[in-house]
């Protein structure tokens, strides 16, 4: 039977705490961010959320949707710019937020809606980890290329281990 939304909210906030330290603590969310500063506000809003067990679980997700968007939103800034890695860095960070929604559904019980978080964290991450700079025969990994990595890891191993998704059967052709 699954829990009341309400019930959830303690569990929901022990998540997301889990959640601020995801993989690597270099990926942590950190209060204030200085490259991309319209997340600040959330980071640190995010953080006083998940201090507080009484914060109900709605207010948790819209701050962490909110991350998401200023992150997705610098990392297009720093991609029009030609910043190769300020660009994973704000990718990483949206990255990170969206493993911590999707942790939050999964106690919800929301299983498609973790997955679809899952999946698109790891395809955030995805071209950090691919990208080289440089020539071929003299290339360097992205600065966030551990970091990444260990985001991709995480959220395909917490991918893995939710339930299967349902198999719904389409009525027999007569």
């Amino acid at each position: 039977m699954p829990l009341k939304r309400s019930l959830l909210v303690p569990l929901a906030v022990a998540a997301v705490i889990l959640a601020s330290s995801p993989p690597g603590r270099a990926a942590a969310p950190v209060a204030g961010d200085s490259l991309c500063s319209a997340s600040t506000q959330y980071v640190v809003r995010y953080n006083e959320q998940t201090a507080n067990p009484n914060t109900p679980v709605d207010d948790v997700i819209a701050t962490i949707d909110k991350a998401i968007s200023t992150y997705d939103d610098c990392a297009s800034s720093m991609g029009s710019n030609g910043s190769a890695e300020g660009r994973h860095y704000a990718q990483m960070r949206s990255a990170q937020f969206h493993v911590a929604r999707a942790r939050i559904q999964r106690l919800l019980e929301d299983y498609d809606g973790a997955r679809f978080q899952y999946k698109l964290a790891i395809g955030l991450v995805k071209d950090t980890i691919d990208w080289r700079n440089g020539s071929r025969s003299s290339s360097s990994q992205s600065f966030y290329w551990e970091p990444a990595s260990k985001i991709r890891d995480v959220a395909q191993g917490e991918l893995d281990g939710l339930p299967k998704p349902v198999a719904t059967s389409s009525p027999a052709p007569k």
